[in-house]
């Protein structure tokens, strides 16, 4: 499961957009996430999918992230050896 919107307010629910999946990807590689303007606001490296530690917090140059619309890129490792690059957009609420 990748989010399609969270919601980084510090209230312990919802607050780190990460990859959800699990069983159906062996090792993710690489997310990269961009904001409108084409700027990499974030990315990690050689993570497993519900690890928030590697997830995005919605901040932004040590600033929060504005309200906006983001484009996302995740590469991953099926079970079966075969890698997938997955793309979409979600949305950061506040």
């Amino acid at each position: 499961y990748i989010p399609n919107a969270f919601t980084p307010d510090g209230d312990g629910i919802n607050d780190v957009w990460q990859v959800r999946g699990s069983g159906f990807v062996k090792q993710a590689y690489h997310a990269v996430i961009f904001n409108r303007w084409g700027e990499k606001v974030f990315e990690s490296e050689n993570f497993v999918p519900r690890d928030a530690t590697k997830g995005w917090d919605g901040t932004f140059k040590g600033q929060p992230a504005q309200q906006d619309s983001y484009v996302y890129f995740f590469t991953a490792k099926m079970p079966d050896g075969e890698v997938k690059v997955y793309k979409g957009t979600f949305t950061l609420l506040r």
